[in-house]
């Protein structure tokens, strides 16, 4: 019997087979002697037969007893049972040993056989459907097989720690009944079978690394010990622990049951996606392969890192340990907040779902990318690597300076956060990007679809390498918008807010028909264009004073109405359409740049003018409180230049049409008048600049009045003094060409200086001259109304003419003829208290029709001809040489006055007061008439 089961406990295999050897039959259950097992072994052995032979117990031997050892089994053979029938075999002796071999036992069905002996050596081949029961301390070391039915370890029954185990389909070891808390064995394969675990632990110490495809059940515990490598994949129930003391230990969630200390190597060779509930603790590494999906859900503490080769393993902060090299997918499925702290690494790509915040805080290095489907991923620009496909929310907790050189796409959000600066390579995402601190800084663009929320710190786009960045909205509570020298495009149909300072050399645009508001004092000094919708100031929200305004679109709109007091910007330009709200706030323009404004200004704040540049204004502006003027020039028009205007620089009229000014104009500059139109002046305008009519025609009317300081320039055009209501208006001096239209009123030129005026001057006004200046007349004038020269030099030259119906008083200064290209100039009345009269060489011809008298001098080698039924009276020491003529009327003077051989038809009239002499000759059908007190002697005959 010894021989019998030493045989390496190799496989129980429970059918029957054809047996080709001899049949020895074991009929009675004596020690020894015929019949008996001993004899049968023994006459086994003789047959040394090369085929299987069988040994066969009849049934019904219930128990055989030894009382020594059996003799070992040197040839092939089968132990079989009888089917149904239960034998047990005891006697504390060497039941079977087998030499080199392995022994078969077969229990036949619903049978059972218990070896309460041990047995020694070779290898155990359990065979047949029954049953199987070691209760001995066996040593054989050869293995077991068991092919077919149950091997039961019972009680002290135990196998050799330095077998191996086979379980092939069909078989069962059961080791649940051991007194022992454990069975060790040096190796377990099969491809099919059980192993009944109890509550007894399993200890495999891997000799070799083998392949067990069976099932381990039982509220037992696993322990892989030895240095090569276990597979178990077979669908296992136990539930103790599983513990990995050396080599690897591989298998799946369904394999692997229970907690695992792992200190060694654990892998899961996950085909099918599968959950895993257990805890991983030691000290060991966790590797995933296989295309499956392995998820660890529990709080793993295991330290030895993480490998992933295949397929995909998901956990969290909790169930994730250690380092991990990542060459498939991880998935981080965190639902709520978890930080992990190893570094992953490896050519895979990580996965962040779930509502929970992930935390990556080491300097990782794997290469596959990024994936955030739900909830937040926290990182910086080391722990954040690859590309992003973003669908959730991003984080950038950057404490230092760090450069993320991936690409973030995506629907997902993204914040910069903590004192750091974060330089971002570009960015697809269209979620949104949030700065709550520290600075983050572009080196490529953003999506033109992503809005940017600044609530602290500073976003940077100084160092793109495009020149603009066009985000969807712009807004937040705080920090700093860095521009350099590029420019920033924002805006939607959202109504957006921005409290934080916008500042560099660059510009920026707003677009999208919502409203932006501003609320901060910006300092970037590029152009702010308003391509749609509005654009507000607010609260201490302003822009740089040399900023340019440019509103592009017609819908557009720059608001400063809710700031808290003026506003200063560069220049401001927009298209029709346009607007810009004041308020009650002031607008000023300081720029150097020539700019134009089509739009509408309204509000019942002022608008202030400053700078050399141009403003042109060419909308129908509302705005009430009033224009400032200090430097440059303002353009517009009656319809955009509104209230009152201090003008200390230059205003210019580009006026297409017929338009009335009823505001005051003030200041020390000057207007411009230009274009075809007509600008009426209604208000008593101060300007003292002067006036200059380009084209077109300014008009005084009403009120209407300029500065009697200033001068008129008239290059083309006309100036229309007709409909004012007072009587006259004075003006500084009288320059260019042009018309003025006098109507009926009086223009008085005050001139201390020296000009020319080469225009026309018509209506039935007059024309005063006044100043020590001289003015000279170049045109043909026929304004009837008359000339009074009351200082200064009135001069007509070339083509200058006045109205011959037009009176002539020469209170003071001169009246110079004497360089007209006709040879006279007709007038009306002569009159005037002194001045003097200049002919030159020309004839000075007076239609006097009323009684006048001049008491200036009237010099020159030209010639007086009077005109006319009038009487005109000359007073003064005249000292002309061309002679007088008397053509009709009554030509009164006195020898000093009267020059020169005088024909006369008419009367002339001697008033001499004292004795003088006339030394020409008087001629003609008229009358002399003496009269005075004074003696009057002719030198020359008198011809009559």
């Amino acid at each position: 019997m010894k021989t019998l089961l030493i045989f390496a406990l190799h496989v129980l295999i429970l059918s029957s087979r054809s047996i080709w050897g001899v049949d020895f039959g074991v009929t009675n259950n004596a020690d020894s002697g015929s019949g008996s097992l001993r004899q049968a072994i023994i006459d086994l052995n003789a047959s040394a037969s090369s085929e299987t032979s069988t040994i066969t117990f009849d049934p019904g031997l219930g128990r055989i007893s030894l009382l020594s050892d059996l003799p070992a089994i040197e040839v092939e053979g089968v132990f079989t049972t009888a089917t149904g029938d239960s034998l047990i075999i005891d006697g504390g002796v060497k039941l079977f040993s087998a030499l080199n071999r392995s022994f078969n036992i077969n229990v036949s069905p619903s049978s059972s056989l218990a070896l309460l002996g041990t047995l020694d050596s070779g290898s155990l081949m359990r065979l047949g459907s029954g049953e199987l029961i070691l209760e001995g301390s066996n040593n054989y070391t050869e293995g077991t097989t068991i092919s077919g039915g149950l091997l039961t370890l019972y009680r002290t029954g135990t196998l050799a720690p330095t077998g191996k185990v086979a379980i092939n389909s069909g078989g069962i070891l059961d080791i649940s009944s051991i007194g022992a808390d454990s069975q060790t064995i040096s190796g377990l394969s099969g491809s099919e079978g059980e192993i009944v675990l109890g509550e007894k632990t399993l200890i495999i110490e891997s000799v070799l690394s083998t392949v067990y495809r069976g099932v381990i059940s039982g509220a037992g515990s696993v322990i892989k010990q030895g240095p090569q490598m276990l597979i178990l994949m077979g669908d296992n129930t136990y539930s103790g622990r599983t513990e990995v003391r050396e080599g690897v230990l591989q298998g799946n969630t369904a394999s692997l049951q229970g907690d695992i200390i792992n200190d060694a190597s654990l892998i899961f060779d996950q085909i099918s996606s599968s959950e895993y509930t257990g805890v991983i603790s030691g000290s060991g590494t966790l590797t995933k392969q296989n295309t499956g999906l392995l998820i660890l859900s529990n709080a793993n503490t295991y330290s030895g890192g993480t490998r992933i080769s295949g397929g995909i393993l998901q956990g969290n902060t909790t169930s994730l340990q250690g380092d991990i090299i990542n060459d498939a997918s991880l998935i981080f499925d965190q639902i709520s907040s978890g930080q992990y702290v190893g570094v992953i690494s490896g050519s895979g790509n990580v996965v962040k779902k779930n509502a929970g915040t992930l935390i990556l805080s080491n300097a990782n290095t794997y290469s596959g990318g990024t994936t955030v489907i739900e909830g937040i991923l926290q990182g910086n620009a080391t722990s954040l690597q690859g590309d992003i496909a973003n669908d959730a929310l991003v984080v950038f907790d950057q404490v230092d300076t760090g450069t993320y050189n991936g690409m973030i796409s995506g629907t997902g959000a993204v914040i910069k956060q903590n004192t750091g600066t974060l330089f971002l390579q570009g960015s697809n995402h269209v979620g949104g990007t949030t700065i709550n601190a520290g600075t983050l800084a572009l080196l490529g663009r953003l999506p033109d679809i992503g809005s940017v929320t600044v609530n602290a710190g500073v976003f940077d786009i100084s160092a793109l390498s495009a020149s603009s960045q066009t985000i969807y909205n712009l807004s937040g509570i705080g920090g700093e918008v860095v521009l350099g020298e590029n420019t920033l495009i924002a805006g939607s149909l959202d109504d957006t807010m921005y409290a934080g300072v916008i500042s560099g050399a660059g510009s920026f645009t707003k677009d999208g028909s919502g409203t932006l508001t501003l609320s901060a004092a910006n300092t970037y000094t590029g152009a702010t264009t308003i391509l749609s919708g509005p654009l507000i100031l607010s609260g201490n929200g302003s822009l740089a004073t040399n900023n340019p305004v440019i509103l592009s679109g017609a819908d557009s709109i720059f608001d400063i109405t809710g700031a808290n007091g003026a506003c200063s910007i560069g220049s401001l330009d927009g298209v029709m359409g346009s607007q810009v709200l004041l308020g009650a706030n002031t607008l000023t323009i300081e720029g150097s740049n020539d700019a134009s404004y089509a739009g509408v200004i309204s509000g019942t704040g002022s608008l202030i003018k400053q700078g050399s540049g141009k403003v042109i204004l060419a909308g129908a502006n509302t705005y009430s409180g009033g224009t400032l003027v200090g430097a440059g020039s303002l353009q517009g028009s009656t319809d955009s230049l509104q209230g009152n205007i201090l003008n200390n620089a230059s205003i210019v009229f580009d006026q297409a049409y017929t338009g009335t000014y009823d505001g005051i104009l003030s200041g020390i500059g000057a207007i411009n008048k230009q274009n075809i139109g007509t600008v009426v002046f209604t208000s008593p305008n101060t300007y003292s600049g002067g006036t200059m009519i380009t084209l077109g025609t300014l008009a005084l009317s009403g009120s209407g009045a300029i500065c009697p300081t200033g001068t008129v320039i008239i290059n083309v055009g006309n100036f229309d003094i007709s409909n004012i209501t007072a009587s006259s208006q004075t003006i500084g001096s009288l320059i260019g060409g042009g018309n003025i239209f006098l109507g009926e009123k009086t223009l008085i030129i005050a001139t201390e200086n020296d000009t020319s005026y080469v225009g026309v001057v018509s209506g039935a006004g007059s024309l005063i001259k006044q100043g020590g200046g001289t003015l000279t007349l170049g045109e043909t004038n026929t304004y009837s109304g008359g000339t009074t020269i009351n200082a200064g030099t009135l001069v007509l030259s070339g083509s200058g003419k006045l109205s011959s119906i037009g009176a002539v008083t020469i209170n003071a200064g001169s009246f110079d003829i004497s360089n007209i290209a006709d040879s006279s100039q007709t007038i009306g009345d002569l009159s005037g208290m002194g001045g003097e009269l200049i002919l030159g060489d020309k004839t000075l011809i007076q239609e006097a029709f009323n009684y006048t008298s001049y008491a200036g001098t009237i010099q020159g080698s030209g010639a007086l001809i009077k005109q006319g039924l009038g009487t005109l009276i000359l007073t003064g020491d005249n000292d002309y040489s061309g002679g007088t003529t008397v053509n009709a009327g009554v030509l009164q003077g006195d020898t000093n006055s009267l020059q020169g051989n005088i024909l006369s038809d008419a009367q002339l009239v001697f008033n001499q007061i004292s004795s003088g002499t006339y030394e020409g000759i008087i001629s003609g059908g008229g009358n002399l008439v003496k009269q005075g007190i004074g003696m009057l002697t002719p030198m020359l005959s008198l011809i009559n």
